[in-house]
């Protein structure tokens, strides 16, 4: 950046923080951009991974016809300290008719009163692909779809091939190259590794998002633009386990139904799994609007 002062002449400044992250989108948003550039390479990738993955994003609709998900939420399972059968949060704490969710809830099996402070969450062995062993993972399972239509929204409790597609994409994992860290310690890192099982920085995201996350950031990285990988990061924050269905918003249509606790890592026991092509979508026309304004 240079400053024209009257004393001195011009003068450039170098900004220095201690955060790659900041470094990076400060640099981003002060480059120089070819709009027609990144126009034409965000619309191609999105043409791209659509053709390719579009489908993972499919539902079917009640006349037979495909719709394009736009969330699926997930719900934590429970075991009842009374009789150690499987309470589904969403079946049982949240209720549909006063639009909120309880502390406590029943189990439907035995009637016994249950609660997050008292009750233990499901806890699964799982083969992970990307690290090449079992773990014990939260068990969580799909319990509403929001989905487009014909340009109308519409809402379904995931079906028999909703589920299949969820239970085949494992085969999918196998060799896919994905940031596989483990987690450091720290305070704010606690409660998605104990109550959900994250050890690891892919476990952040759901199979079929990290999936697609993976087809994006390997049409973005033959592109070399550094405009894309600006925006794709911006993207991430959107497409994690740690957004959550905010039930007041969605419940009575005030606002955005997808939030999170910013500034610390939570996984709520109504997680959200966002569409990550339509996610990518908005934030590069975002970019291209605050680009020209």
């Amino acid at each position: 950046l240079g400053l024209n002062n009257p004393k001195w002449g011009i003068r450039r400044s170098i900004c220095i923080d201690l955060s790659p992250a900041a470094c990076f989108i400060a640099y981003s948003f002060n480059r120089e951009k070819n709009i027609e550039l990144f126009l034409k390479q965000s619309n191609d990738i999105i043409k791209k991974v659509k053709a390719d993955f579009g489908w993972l994003y499919e539902t079917k609709h009640i006349n037979g016809g495909k719709g394009r998900i736009n969330f699926t939420v997930w719900s934590d399972v429970f075991i009842c300290s009374n009789c150690g059968e499987e309470i589904i949060f969403w079946e049982q704490a949240v209720d549909q008719e006063k639009k909120q969710s309880s502390d406590t809830f029943l189990c439907d099996k035995c009637g016994a009163v249950n609660s997050k402070n008292i009750s233990k969450r499901l806890f699964i062995s799982e083969y992970d692909h990307i690290l090449g062993s079992t773990r014990k993972i939260a068990k969580v399972i799909p319990v509403l779809i929001n989905y487009s239509f014909q340009n109308k929204r519409y809402e379904k409790i995931p079906d028999k091939d909703d589920i299949k597609l969820i239970n085949e994409l494992d085969k999918y994992l196998i060799g896919l190259k994905v940031p596989s860290n483990i987690l450091p310690d720290g305070f704010n890192l606690n409660q998605p590794r104990k109550s959900h099982g994250v050890t690891h920085v892919h476990h952040f995201y759901t199979k079929r998002n990290l999936i697609v996350l993976a087809a994006l950031f390997n049409e973005i990285r033959i592109r070399n633009n550094p405009d894309l990988l600006s925006w794709f990061t911006s993207t991430l924050t959107w497409c994690g386990r740690e957004n959550r269905l905010h039930l007041g918003n969605y419940f009575n249509k005030k606002g955005g139904p997808i939030t999170s606790l910013r500034g610390t890592w939570y996984i709520s026991s109504l997680s959200v799994e966002t569409n990550v092509v339509e996610r990518f979508v908005l934030r590069t026309r975002s970019a291209i609007f605050l680009s020209k304004n």
